[in-house]
């Protein structure tokens, strides 16, 4: 008996997982646009004389935090799908199949990892 061939396409689990991924990091990136124009705005209302008050600038702090926090989760949303989405296009043209080994390396008073891999 030969072995079985996959039926799907090689590598569309790895493309879909890029498009998800890429899909939350706009939802991230765009959370952030939204929470730094709610920042700016708060801003300008606290500039005006007599209109300062801490909780309202308390506030104005944790969103700017939060808007900072969804621009980096944002950004590595769209690294990690840009690679996933890559590595799946990439073996969807690949003729023969992947190979990768990881061993330890052991040594008197160090250790370590061994990587070989075809791609």
């Amino acid at each position: 008996m030969s072995p079985k061939q996959p039926t799907g396409r090689a590598g569309s689990g790895l493309r879909i997982a890029g498009v998800v991924i890429g899909s939350l990091a706009v939802a991230a990136l765009g959370t952030g646009l939204i929470l730094n124009l709610k920042v700016n705005n708060m801003t300008k209302d606290l500039e005006k004389p007599d209109n300062f008050s801490r909780d309202t600038d308390s506030s104005r702090k944790d969103l700017k935090t939060l808007g900072w926090a969804s621009y980096g989760i944002g950004a590595a949303f769209l690294a990690g799908g840009s690679v996933l989405y890559y590595f799946g296009w990439r073996s969807s043209l690949a003729t023969s199949r992947s190979d990768v080994a990881i061993r330890p390396i052991l040594m008197s008073g160090s250790a370590g990892l061994w990587l070989r891999g075809t791609f």
